[in-house]
């Protein structure tokens, strides 16, 4: 355990801290005066938040519920933002324990510690997507499953997990759902592989989906508003702007520079490629880039309104290429690209 001296009043437990919406939100927390107790996996070196001055880092395992009570105990607030977000392989047990059965440990010991409110980052995946002239809001259906995708089912049935406790056990839980975020502090990188990808000029096609994108400063603002101001029992998708592949590849490359599209692939041909690479890694038993679940995902439109956020939360709408830019400039900064 590293501790950097408190002194502020209120304390937020703290799940993924040194992911990029972690990150982001231990930045946002501490300058906003919270201390935070930064739990993340043991061994990890968490470069991004390490040397933040009210800040306690924890290690412990999300699996493991006796390693969150001590570091839960006093604390007003939980924000729950770890996640396993691999989608190849689609299916993996590993996917469904540290999401599903990660999220049932925090809130079962949440029953004993008692904070004030809870937390629980989603995806808004979670639910339908929708056109970009009439997108997909929260409340409607789960209807992701046809992409047989564990991190995507495991995310929804945490979500549902986390309502059922509040209406059931009165636990003071509002969820909130992300798009695609891009912005600094991305050491994997994990969005940023998509940036690095157009500026090192090896993405010539697209696809003919498309999804919502976030500056994820703006989410973890939102998520810090959402601690005074969020409404418990209540869901918030937490994005800004609907493009297609074609489109954010060509604003990623007008940003940073790189290769701009200049094909984009019909949805047939992406089906017959990723159930190629399916059967590849079936006979290799070895990992390929792309799978048929990721193919089927990039021929369709992913697009999200998050009008509830900015009215009831205070979400700001930064501009995508900021987010872009801040991106870029960090990972260039900080690691080797």
């Amino acid at each position: 355990m590293i501790t950097n001296q408190a002194v502020n009043k209120k304390s937020v437990f703290l799940t993924g801290a040194d992911g990029l919406l972690g990150s982001n939100l231990c930045h946002e927390l501490t300058e906003r005066g919270f201390h935070v107790v930064a739990f993340i996996e043991k061994g990890k070196d968490p470069i991004t938040i390490k040397n933040l001055s009210n800040l306690t880092l924890v290690e412990g395992d999300i699996l493991d519920a006796e390693s969150l009570v001590q570091p839960m105990t006093g604390c007003n607030y939980i924000i729950h933002a770890a996640a396993n977000t691999t989608v190849n392989p689609a299916r993996s047990p590993i996917i469904v324990k540290v999401n599903l059965d990660g999220t049932k440990n925090l809130l079962q010991v949440a029953e004993k510690t008692l904070p004030e409110k809870i937390i629980i980052v989603g995806t808004a995946n979670s639910f339908t997507p929708g056109t970009k002239e009439n997108p997909g809001k929260e409340g409607t259906p789960y209807t992701a499953q046809k992409y047989n995708c564990d991190y995507m089912d495991s995310k929804y049935n945490a979500h549902v997990e986390a309502i059922t406790v509040y209406k059931t056990k009165g636990l003071p839980v509002l969820t909130v759902h992300p798009t695609f975020m891009l912005g600094p502090y991305d050491s994997k990188p994990s969005s940023g592989s998509l940036i690095v990808a157009v500026y090192k000029k090896k993405t010539f096609v697209a696809t003919n989906g498309g999804k919502n994108y976030v500056h994820v400063r703006d989410v973890a603002n939102a998520i810090v508003n959402a601690l005074e101001i969020g409404k418990i029992g209540e869901s918030y998708i937490l994005g800004n702007r609907n493009m297609s592949y074609l489109e954010a590849f060509r604003l990623v490359a007008e940003t940073v520079g790189g290769s701009k599209p200049i094909l984009v692939l019909p949805g047939g041909f992406t089906l017959t490629f990723g159930k190629l690479c399916d059967f590849i890694q079936w006979v290799s038993k070895r990992h390929l880039i792309l799978n048929y679940a990721m193919c089927k995902i990039s021929c369709d439109d992913h697009y999200y309104s998050s009008q509830k956020a900015v009215s009831e939360l205070g979400m700001r709408q930064t501009h995508i290429d900021l987010a872009i830019k801040e991106s870029f400039d960090w990972m260039k900064a900080n690691m080797k690209i």
